[in-house]
């Protein structure tokens, strides 16, 4: 039976019981560390906005009703995107996605900037600097930058960070290495901070920055996405060697009732 039973057309309309009911059964299916539940729950509303987002922009285009959509919320969809009020939110959309100031180009479509950086995360087992976020999804395979802003920010940040590196340490040969927490001031500094309730170049984890600057929570939003991953794998081996030990156990008493 279809768990999207309603006419919703953003994840923002889906009701919040609704939505609480969704994050239980994703809890059921994955594991992370107990520390990490918050950050978790901010991770997962953001990807499920989005990815549910990605899925209805298929299905409208496709005009073919899935299964996971029900009958009536298919009918309701369907209405709705074809209304006035849709056409104009669309057009809105489309026009902040082609602003200077509210996108950026990339160069990893189709694949969304957050699952290349988590994907990059478990590839080096540590989490990924915003700098590098920018270095791996704004550059073309030929080397160049996909646009200035871009290469001037991406420069402009190198140039802070080398000076900084350089104030703590006596020796001109010599730099100390920069703390996160300064990375993230940094670079939130360079980019001139959240705009359109983003920071340029941190692909899924500007909710991690406040207006005020930065936290540390954007290095924990990254372990907790990979870790999740990581604890998963674990539990599922961890569960299919139990398995194993239980049915070797009922074939050793089986086999002695035979004997018997």
């Amino acid at each position: 039976m279809s768990s999207f039973r309603e006419a919703w057309p953003t994840w923002c309309s889906v009701p919040q019981e609704v939505r609480d009911r969704w994050w239980m059964f994703f809890k059921e299916r994955c594991t992370w560390d107990p520390r990490d539940d918050v950050q978790m729950r901010k991770n997962w509303h953001e990807k499920g906005g989005k990815h549910l987002s990605d899925m209805l922009g298929e299905v409208r285009v496709s005009m073919e009703q899935p299964q996971w959509i029900g009958d009536a919320a298919w009918k309701g969809l369907v209405a709705y995107w074809f209304t006035d009020e849709y056409a104009k939110k669309s057009a809105q959309a489309k026009a902040n996605q082609a602003s200077d100031k509210g996108g950026a180009l990339h160069t990893t479509r189709p694949i969304p900037h957050i699952e290349v950086v988590e994907n990059l995360a478990l590839d080096l087992n540590r989490t990924i600097d915003p700098d590098e976020m920018v270095y791996v999804t704004r550059r073309r395979k030929d080397g160049s930058w996909v646009d200035d802003r871009s290469k001037e920010t991406y420069t402009a940040y190198q140039e802070k960070i080398k000076e900084i590196s350089s104030q703590g340490s006596t020796d001109e040969t010599q730099s100390i290495e920069v703390d996160k927490l300064t990375k993230l001031r940094t670079w939130s500094e360079v980019v001139g901070g959240k705009k359109h309730g983003r920071v340029f170049g941190t692909a899924g984890f500007s909710s991690t920055f406040s207006r005020a600057g930065a936290s540390t929570a954007f290095y924990t939003s990254q372990d907790a996405s990979y870790g999740a991953c990581n604890l998963s794998a674990e539990q599922l081996q961890k569960e299919m060697d139990d398995m194993r030990e239980k049915q070797a156990e009922q074939s050793r008493l089986q086999e002695e009732k035979i004997k018997k």
